[in-house]
């Protein structure tokens, strides 16, 4: 992937999370990764960094080590440098919530329209449902 020359792209800047749903390859079910109000940005920069944290909207205090782990259920975040192409960014990952992203490729597509960006993943294993493949398809807002 060739990096963007353009300092100015539109990708660039903060976003919000609007809505998340992970589909699954084997039957095309869907599932809302972090219910139907999740919370969450990302950012990424002119200089090739981003960084994403995404989360129920509905999350508590926790009360019980069961509730702590709840909690790590109930998001993501990552971060990594970026290289980018027409509609498609990947992230070397560098630090995430969870071990097993850091080192690979997070490869992500996008398309922006307006203020809104739709972004869809590969085909992925996302940590929460262990030994199933599937895309997540994310909408977000620019801040």
């Amino acid at each position: 992937m060739q990096d963007l020359a353009a300092k100015t792209d539109p990708i660039f800047g903060w976003w919000r999370l609007v809505s998340i749903y992970f589909e699954f390859e084997d039957n095309h079910q869907r599932v809302d990764l972090y219910g139907s109000t999740p919370a969450g940005f990302v950012v990424i920069t002119p200089d090739r960094r981003m960084m994403g944290m995404l989360m129920s909207g509905d999350r508590a205090s926790p009360a019980s080590d069961s509730d702590k782990v709840k909690l790590f259920d109930s998001m993501m975040c990552y971060s990594g440098k970026v290289r980018m192409d027409d509609g498609t960014w990947s992230t070397t990952v560098d630090a995430s919530w969870h071990p097993d992203w850091i080192g690979t490729e997070q490869v992500r597509h996008y398309k922006i329209e307006g203020g809104v960006m739709s972004v869809t993943t590969a085909i992925i294993t996302h940590p929460k449902y262990p030994g199933r493949s599937g895309k997540a398809v994310v909408k977000w807002h620019r801040v």
